[in-house]
């Protein structure tokens, strides 16, 4: 009898052991910053803290989704293979390819969905359908070198500073006879000043329904643009021999050697800031007391069977508070500065996200996080070629028929007069904007 009875206790153990196991989902998981098992980097050790506190879900990492990301995807679709959670090169791009589930519903039973700043998850909403995550945030604007201002006698910008004051700020920090320009670049003026100065524009005119190219306070920002270049003011347009003359050699960085004042950039250079640059700088954003978002997406396959444990998989690796503190504690063990802000706005997140940065412009940034305006490739349908690609017709330089980028490329370099063409671009765009929504609906 005791045999029998130890043999039922071995068979029920068993039983439970097979039952626990067959309660066990898979799901498949691509993108591209996962490096190799040998590097083991974060986003690897993200998904193994997953699944140690997830016991229920184990995560397979899908190496076949490489190279032409979206082409990879599409063979997936067609063999009945998509992983169940992806990276996203474009939200627009895997809408028109059917590849993403509705998430409306999703999300509406999660309280922490309410929790993300609602300027980031309304760029994810199609014909009122939610359909994707936002997996990663990082500011863009302008990082000050803070020894020039102070060097010149020219108080440092403070973020919500002014239009006014940016232009006076390059104008004035611009003497090559001292080794330094105002600006290192010219050609984003005009993509973020319609914003700084009305807030019913986003990112390159943008307003949620069309582009506003033709609109006066575009014409301004381009010419404001080309004013800096025609005053020696913009340091990536100088020749040769004057950033030879100024740096010292024609390749060298004029930002970290400590010659230009503001330079634009994103949060992601923070730990090469801090550990390579010999001068004390800041971050500002831009004027208007905004800054710049540019935001990464994963999406969930239509295809998923899984679609409870692929959505809090998805949650961890973005916007959980769970996920976040993991990431921080990551951060913190490999001792690196953690460069994406919290998606989510929570107060315990914001101070440890500051704590680990400890960048003063960024406390400000995230306190105005409701002003941002979100930079419009992944997420704005045709954004590309209404920002680049598209033949205008319009002839510069030795091309016959240059691009919307090419115009504005070299049209804030050359006497272009915007006027002229604004809207022609902005019809050019809008028809873009217009026939990629339609590939979407």
């Amino acid at each position: 009898m005791k045999r029998i009875g130890k043999m039922l206790v071995i068979f029920f153990i068993l039983t439970g052991v097979l039952a626990l196991a067959a309660d066990v989902v898979t799901i498949k998981y691509a993108n591209w910053n996962l490096g190799t098992p040998e590097e083991n980097n974060v986003e690897r050790q993200m998904i193994q803290a997953f699944m140690d506190t997830h016991p229920n879900i184990k995560v397979v990492i899908d190496d076949s989704i490489k190279g032409d990301w979206n082409a990879s995807l599409a063979a997936a679709a067609a063999a009945g293979t998509m992983p169940d959670v992806f990276m996203l090169t474009t939200v627009p791009d895997a809408l028109a390819n059917g590849w993403l589930y509705d998430l409306t519903k999703t999300v509406a039973t999660d309280p922490d969905w309410s929790k993300i700043p609602s300027n980031i998850t309304s760029t994810i909403k199609y014909n009122g359908k939610v359909s994707a995550i936002p997996f990663a945030m990082h500011f863009m604007g302008y990082f000050m070198n803070k020894d020039i201002f102070t060097s010149e006698n020219i108080a440092p910008l403070k973020f919500n500073y002014t239009t006014t004051q940016f232009k006076n700020a390059v104008l004035r920090l611009t003497k090559h006879s001292k080794g330094i320009v105002g600006l290192s670049e010219e050609i984003q003026v005009f993509e973020w000043y319609p914003a700084s100065v009305s807030f019913k524009f986003g990112f390159y005119t943008f307003d949620g329904k069309k582009f506003n190219l033709d609109s006066q306070e575009f014409i301004d920002g381009f010419n404001l643009a080309k004013s800096f270049v025609k005053a020696g003011a913009v340091y990536s347009a100088l020749t040769d021999e004057q950033k030879t003359a100024i740096a010292g050699s024609p390749s060298a960085d004029g930002w970290a050697t400590g010659h230009i004042a503001l330079n634009y950039n994103g949060t992601w250079m923070v730990p090469d800031y801090k550990k390579n640059l010999s001068f004390a700088w800041d971050f500002v954003g831009i004027p208007g007391g905004r800054t710049i978002l540019v935001l990464d997406y994963l999406g969930i396959s239509k295809s998923t069977k899984h679609i409870k444990e692929a959505y809090e998989f998805a949650k961890w690796m973005s916007f959980s508070k769970q996920g976040y503190l993991k990431r921080l504690e990551l951060a913190k063990k490999s001792n690196t500065i953690l460069t994406t802000p919290p998606l989510m706005n929570d107060a315990e997140l914001v101070d440890k996200y500051q704590a680990n940065v400890d960048v003063p412009g960024l406390k400000e940034a995230y306190r105005n996080i409701g002003r941002a305006i979100v930079e419009g490739f992944k997420f704005v349908p045709g954004y590309a070629q209404a920002r680049w690609n598209a033949p205008t017709g319009i002839k510069i330089g030795d091309k016959t028929n240059a691009s919307i980028g090419d115009v504005l490329w070299n049209g804030t370099k050359m006497d272009l007069k915007i006027e002229d063409i604004a809207k022609q671009l902005n019809d050019l765009a809008n028809q873009k904007y217009q026939e990629a929504l339609k590939a979407i609906k």
